[in-house]
């Protein structure tokens, strides 16, 4: 690899490296275009949402960015864009079918559409309108306005806010839904002036320099996080936890100025926090024993005792799998089960597990234990929202998948949760930020 001033400096085979390996082919073999659409035609047709999530993660063989690179190499006696519809339309295919199934993705679909302007690209095609009126439909014009991918980003600006949504009134117009078109105008140019309005009346920080609103609104959520968890809690989150409880805020900001409109937006980003950083805590440490783990049940003839064993063979099979070199951080509703079972007689006579975690971080920490505990009955309490309770976890799924949400008062519920995020007696993120400082310390011996 080649550095310039100790900067190291990528070049685009090393990028296409792991896509020529998982396909087998060499560079410049113009076949691997052909490769890549059957994959993803192959993989939409199957309507595994494991599947095509893959295209949009961090693994470099299947990532989409690094799939376009391989498919517009320079291969001889072809023009680089001679089969760029072919490309475009099954990556069209590819993130709506994501959408219908998950919210998930929210972000990089965004970054891909808005970003890296593939709405541009795509719009002059005849597939192009229908696609990102679909999107519209499947997410409103939220998706268009907000990024939410704040703390990845710097494109933030007041105007690109609705520089990208023009193009729903466009594409609309372009299907001949004229009326609706100048439906979604209206909407757009009542935001707009709501947005200029709160421009000068946003009371931000004295000492702003800013002319931005939106990143004078993250710098407010900046100190709002900071004040609300304290300095201690506030600076051991991870980074990326961080930008999510920003985002959060600036969400449900622009949500009570009337600027924006999907609530459980909010709901997920903040659940997404609290899964992150309970992973930090009971997982991520602890990798090594998951992995190394022997299962040797004892014998029972119980029907009873035996599915006791069958729930905790679950979780033990899950903290394998995910501790491997491929494995995914488990969901938060897994991780709750990792906390029930972190201190459980049933499961300590079926494995050394956790007798051998508990040792190692109760030395480092006594209470580490009942910490754990406590971390359990906080995910497993619901919170009461307009007559009804859901635990967080129950609210990751929920804002996670479309349909799912539509008759939830979320505006209350994120009340709910932001004080168990940070209010006595529950301060979780103060609980599982102490946890992981405990955990780290635990390795460190």
């Amino acid at each position: 690899m080649e550095h310039i001033n100790g900067i190291p400096i990528i070049s685009m085979a090393d990028v296409i490296k792991p896509v020529l390996a998982r396909y087998r082919r060499d560079e410049n073999d113009p076949e691997i275009r052909t490769d890549i659409i059957s994959e993803i035609q192959a993989k939409l047709q199957s309507g595994d949402l494991v599947s095509m999530r893959q295209f949009l993660s961090q693994e470099e063989s299947f990532w989409i960015g690094n799939l376009q690179h391989a498919y517009f190499q320079r291969f001889e006696g072809i023009e680089p864009l001679d089969a760029y519809p072919e490309w475009a339309q099954a990556k069209c295919n590819l993130l709506i079918a994501i959408a219908e199934q998950t919210r998930e993705d929210d972000g990089i679909i965004q970054h891909l559409l808005n970003y890296e302007d593939f709405h541009v690209e795509v719009f002059p095609f005849a597939f192009g309108p229908s696609f990102i009126v679909r999107l519209y439909e499947l997410r409103g014009l939220d998706f268009f306005l907000f990024h939410y991918m704040g703390g990845e980003t710097s494109a933030h600006d007041d105007v690109a806010l609705f520089d990208h949504a023009e193009s729903v009134t466009k594409s609309l117009t372009k299907l001949g839904r004229t009326t609706e078109a100048a439906l979604v105008e209206r909407e757009l140019e009542a935001r707009r002036r709501r947005l200029n309005e709160v421009q000068r009346d946003f009371q931000g920080l004295e000492y702003d320099p800013s002319t931005n609103l939106i990143a004078r609104i993250r710098i407010a959520g900046e100190r709002f996080w900071s004040d609300y968890l304290m300095p201690d809690v506030w600076t051991k989150v991870d980074r990326q936890s961080a930008a999510e409880l920003v985002d959060a805020f600036s969400t449900e900001y622009l949500l009570k100025q009337q600027i924006l409109s999907t609530w459980s937006t909010v709901v997920l980003a903040l659940c997404r926090v609290v899964e992150r950083e309970t992973a930090r805590a009971i997982f991520t440490p602890w990798k090594q024993h998951f992995q190394m783990a022997v299962w040797t049940p004892p014998q029972t003839e119980s029907e009873k005792a035996r599915k006791r064993l069958e729930s905790r063979l679950m979780t033990f099979k899950m903290l394998q799998s995910c501790s491997s070199d491929k494995g995914h951080s488990p969901t938060l509703g897994q991780l709750v089960f990792v906390a029930k079972f972190w201190n459980d007689p049933v499961m300590d006579s079926c494995t050394d597990l956790f007798k051998n975690i508990r040792a190692k971080a109760n030395r480092a920490s006594p209470d580490f234990s009942q910490r754990v505990a406590k971390l359990a009955g906080t995910l497993q309490q619901p919170l009461s929202i307009d007559g009804a309770a859901m635990t967080i976890p129950d609210a990751r799924n929920s804002s996670a998948h479309p349909r799912e949400d539509e008759d939830i008062a979320w505006s209350l519920f994120i009340d709910h949760l932001k004080k168990t995020l940070g209010k006595p007696p529950a301060e979780l993120l103060k609980l599982v930020v102490g946890l992981t400082v405990s955990a780290n310390a635990a390795q460190q011996g």
